[in-house]
């Protein structure tokens, strides 16, 4: 237990560190929509490569690793096996995948067309995981060149500080 504990391998520390970086106001959610994204490519990839469901979710398991959606991926696999459909168990993770994701894995489950569906909701995440990122780095910018703008200050009145001391102190 403690060497597992001290690497961070126990299941209760990747729960509080997970739900601690989700709980990050702008990250927590860049982090929540790169993983929808990740989720639906490599979804999509393996149901068009004509990977059964179940196999998908038991590979994705093992490629994403970051633990809540390991986990989802494991309690979904579960639900399949007991005859559930694929939507309704991610349903149990609302948080995680959001209702356009739900609504759209739904109808593509009920029409047949699952791959086309992630497939275009991939693309669709994807392109608002860049526009957060743009947003983000507009924002961040002004404010690291104001950043830098003191620090540059700070070292330059500590550097020319004790010659105008010494100077009055001579003069």
């Amino acid at each position: 237990m403690g060497i597992k504990f001290l690497y961070g391998k126990s299941e209760g520390y990747k729960r509080i560190r997970s739900s601690f970086i989700l709980s990050i106001p702008l990250a927590g959610n860049l982090i929540r929509i790169h993983y929808r994204a990740q989720f639906c490519k490599l979804l999509y990839l393996l149901i068009s490569s004509d990977v059964p469901l179940l196999r998908s979710l038991n590979m994705l398991e093992s490629i994403i690793s970051f633990y809540p959606y390991s986990k989802s991926f494991y309690s979904v696999a579960e639900g399949l096996k007991r005859g559930e459909s694929f939507s309704d168990n991610l349903a149990n993770y609302n948080d995680l995948y959001g209702n356009k994701l739900l609504t759209l894995v739904r109808v593509g489950e009920e029409t047949n067309c699952l791959d086309r569906m992630l497939l275009n909701q991939s693309n669709d995440i994807t392109a608002e995981l860049e526009h957060n990122l743009k947003q983000l780095s507009n924002v961040l910018e002004p404010m690291l060149i104001l950043c830098i703008g003191v620090i540059v200050a700070f070292v330059l009145i500590a550097m020319y500080m004790p010659m105008f001391m010494l100077g009055q102190t001579i003069g």
